[in-house]
């Protein structure tokens, strides 16, 4: 898609998180920093929109940064995939969810198929290292797994890790629950390779 018609779909449509996440980018290369030494890490809507930022950015022309972590990310807001349904009963956080009213808050009608919205749907050649993690109960699960999928048909170096014992923004209990601590290591290891 040409970054005519990118910036006039987030015109019309995608709400103003990916343009101000790609307007702090551009303003940290300003500032002579190298983007290889860049990360774009997010945690559940974050994961998402650190593809979505990626996205914006190339299509702005600035370079992509060093890697991508992107941890129960939501990369298909047309809930598509199985576990969508299938993990409802057990993903605790689908309890309190209210997809409906979130994806209308976010997207206000917009086609959710979209790839600013979706990045599941977006051409991801030239993205750089890219890290998915999700616990197996998760219903983004499929999701996760299908974008490391088609990245690493794009030619980018991806993965998508299900973490066993993990759930939704789990890294959030780092130093109580031994899953946060572990995939937060992991990282670690991720990011010293990919930014070597």
């Amino acid at each position: 898609m040409a970054g005519a018609a990118v910036g006039e779909i987030l015109r019309r449509t995608v709400p103003a998180g990916i343009e101000d996440c790609t307007a702090a980018y551009r303003w940290v290369l300003d500032q002579g920093i190298d983007p290889g030494r860049v990360v774009f890490w997010g945690d559940s809507a974050g994961g998402g929109l650190c593809l979505s930022a990626t996205l914006l950015a190339r299509e702005q022309g600035l370079p992509v940064p060093g890697a991508i972590v992107a941890v129960s990310p939501a990369p298909d807001l047309t809930f598509a995939a199985a576990s969508n349904t299938t993990k409802k009963p057990v993903d605790p956080f689908s309890r309190i969810d209210n997809r409906p009213r979130m994806i209308e808050s976010y997207l206000a009608g917009a086609d959710p198929a979209q790839p600013l919205a979706s990045p599941l749907y977006a051409d991801l050649s030239g993205f750089p290292p890219l890290l998915v993690l999700v616990g197996p109960d998760e219903t983004h699960v499929d999701d996760s797994i299908e974008l490391a999928v088609r990245a690493r048909a794009q030619g980018v170096d991806a993965t998508c890790e299900v973490v066993e014992g993990a759930f939704h923004t789990w890294l959030g209990y780092a130093g109580t629950v031994p899953e946060a601590d572990a995939s937060i290591a992991r990282i670690g290891d991720f990011l010293r390779s990919s930014l070597a």
